[in-house]
């Protein structure tokens, strides 16, 4: 039973013209593996978790797998509606989020 929150991530949502949907959702869950590859964008990130749509959770972007996806820029909108977090924050999503988890989208 959901009782608040366990834990407060800092993160990095969607920009103005593209903003992060606002909603209560069923999460999809993990998107696969390690590295998840934005086709549209050229680029990568690691350990994506699905929300809704096109919109994850996952952490910073990066141009190659390997490469380090640091923790600059969160705190301010910057995505195309993802929420990017910290390395660290998003694996803790990824390892023990099941598939259905209640997403609260909110400004």
């Amino acid at each position: 039973k959901y009782e608040g929150p366990i834990h407060t991530f800092t993160c990095a949502t969607g920009k103005k013209e593209t903003p992060t949907p606002l909603g209560t959702y069923q999460a999809g869950g993990k998107t696969g593996n390690e590295w998840y590859y934005f086709k549209e964008f050229g680029c990568y990130a690691k350990w994506a978790y699905h929300i809704v749509g096109g919109v994850l959770f996952h952490s910073n972007t990066v141009s190659k797998i390997g490469d380090h996806p640091g923790d600059g820029g969160l705190g301010h909108p910057a995505s195309h509606g993802c929420i990017r977090m910290k390395l660290k924050e998003v694996k803790w999503i990824y390892d023990n989020c099941p598939e259905g988890t209640t997403v609260v989208v909110q400004e």
